[in-house]
């Protein structure tokens, strides 16, 4: 079982600060939920690779891992189908756990 910091009661703390916490409060894991600067609550997400690069680079610094990630989408925007508008939300999630 992993027990996982959720740092959302800590958001205004960006996300190598987030790392920092979780080591300093004894947590292995963190349990990412949205926040403005990287998975927005409802929305298409705004991260960037080098966003990715410095949030994994933090967890390694900082000896934690990430347990979970949590987005929310909506199911369907204007533009997109139905299908499309979640074959595009799963394969953003699935991208980000499986890039290096």
């Amino acid at each position: 079982m992993k027990i996982a910091l959720d740092p959302y009661m800590h958001r205004h703390l960006d996300l190598p600060g987030i790392c920092r916490l979780t080591a300093e409060l004894g947590y292995e894991y963190i349990e990412l939920s949205p926040r403005a600067d990287f998975l927005e609550w409802w929305s298409m997400p705004r991260v960037y690779p080098e966003r990715i690069q410095a949030f994994k680079q933090a967890m390694t610094d900082h000896g934690v891992k990430l347990a979970t990630l949590q987005p929310m989408y909506t199911r369907q925007r204007a533009e997109l189908s139905r299908p499309l508008a979640c074959a595009v939300n799963k394969n953003f999630a699935f991208d980000f756990t499986t890039r290096s």
